[in-house]
């Protein structure tokens, strides 16, 4: 991957005519992909986000209207952030 990861749209478009974005997409490498979604079939009224193998549909606890789109995605990236960290620093303990 070159250049700086950026959010993409996602969404699996129904054909209500809707096209309001409900997924969003950061690939940071081709194994580490967060996605952030709303209208989940569990959790229709809320943001939650997956990221393997760490989180899957994990909620983020804010509903799931556009508004919040950039709160969910700083959410889910310090939850992301502070996975990574831990695992980190696991590995300087080893050896």
């Amino acid at each position: 991957m070159s250049g700086r990861p950026e959010w993409k749209d996602a969404t699996s478009y129904s054909r209500d005519g809707d096209r309001t974005p409900t997924a969003w997409r950061l690939s940071l490498s081709c194994d580490v992909v967060i996605t952030i979604v709303s209208k989940h079939i569990y959790y229709p009224d809320e943001w939650v986000f997956h990221c393997r193998p760490w989180f899957d549909a994990h909620p983020l606890k804010l509903p799931g209207t556009p508004e919040n789109r950039d709160e969910a995605q700083a959410r889910a990236i310090a939850l992301v952030r502070e996975k990574i960290s831990e695992i980190a620093a696991i590995l300087r303990e080893v050896n």
